[in-house]
């Protein structure tokens, strides 16, 4: 999964996990499991912001299931059929919108229509329109008083 992942984010703007951020996204794993049995099984590994450069979302749709550790359990794993790995650079963005990531996962039609996508173009376009809910907005400053 790593070299493909690699090849597909990084194409996409983003920033494939590697070195220290690789070290520590596994780590996290490790520690703190994602896997999801939504309707998709569905796993939500994400990095501290500090090990982000560049904020979005990646999706990776697996050919084969592959296990992850079930999120709030020990023992149990998941078999995932899709990777959606939210990329914040700032704490207080997480819990919010891993929340709103969770949500739309649980939608099985929405990640079915992206675990169909033909290619990594149709991938993106069907998760712009899918899951941008997802990543949290940039709302403007208030005015100081």
């Amino acid at each position: 999964m790593g070299l493909s992942w690699g090849r597909r984010a990084a194409p996409a703007g983003r920033d494939a996990p590697s070195g220290p951020a690789q070290g520590a996204l596994r780590t996290r794993e490790r520690t703190y499991p994602t896997g999801l049995p939504t309707p998709v099984p569905t796993a939500i590994p994400h990095a501290d912001p500090q090990h982000v450069l560049t904020p979005g979302l990646a999706l990776a749709t697996l050919a084969r299931p592959v296990p992850f550790g079930e999120m709030g359990t020990r023992d149990s794993t998941v078999e995932v059929r899709l990777i959606a790995m939210p990329l914040l650079t700032d704490a207080r963005e997480h819990l919010e919108a891993l929340q709103r990531l969770m949500g739309l996962l649980s939608d099985e039609t929405a990640v079915q229509e992206l675990l169909d996508a033909k290619d990594d173009q149709q991938l993106r376009e069907r998760a712009e329109v899918r899951l941008a809910a997802a990543l949290p907005t940039r709302r403007p400053a208030e005015p100081h008083a």
